[in-house]
């Protein structure tokens, strides 16, 4: 990889096409490079494992963010999986988000992620309230749900330079 920055938009890709692997990718960040991975909610194990490589980890396939309190009544689908992000719950970095003084809300409809807190070069963009919780929305909840994603971040950069 000779380029200064690289954008993966992944989904279900068990591995990474040609000479390009994990550790070839962890190399070219290790070196400086830029990385940028965007993905749907059936992650492949390939951006899985990028992901554990630099100090983030993604919840089980088919599980989504759910939040009973802040989800948009026009937009979800029943199961308040449409997260609606109030301007608190994004990173004061105008440079990253913009003005969240004027900032309307943010809608937010994806898988959960913890960014582990011995990456000291993660920025936590988009934060879950108190109140969402990470599971398969298809799936009728039995009993009390212990997920390690509660609190769950759905959006985070990791400053690799």
């Amino acid at each position: 990889l000779r380029k200064n920055h690289v954008y993966l938009k992944l989904t279900t890709h068990q591995k990474f096409g040609g000479s390009v692997s994990v550790e070839e990718i962890s190399r070219f960040v290790d070196d400086g490079g830029n990385l940028l991975v965007t993905g749907g909610s059936n992650l492949g194990h390939a951006v899985r494992e990028l992901a554990l490589q630099h100090g983030f980890e993604f919840d089980e396939s088919d599980t989504m963010v759910i939040d009973h309190n802040s989800y948009d009544t026009h937009l979800d689908d029943g199961h308040h999986t449409t997260i609606v992000a109030s301007k608190r719950q994004l990173l004061n970095a105008q440079l990253l988000v913009g003005d969240t003084a004027s900032m309307k809300p943010v809608l937010f409809k994806g898988i959960a992620m913890i960014a582990h807190k011995s990456n000291l070069l993660r920025l936590e963009v988009l934060r879950a309230t108190s109140t969402a919780y990470s599971y398969n929305p298809t799936t009728a909840v039995d009993e009390v749900c212990y997920s390690r994603f509660l609190h769950t971040i759905p959006l985070s950069f990791s400053n690799f330079e």
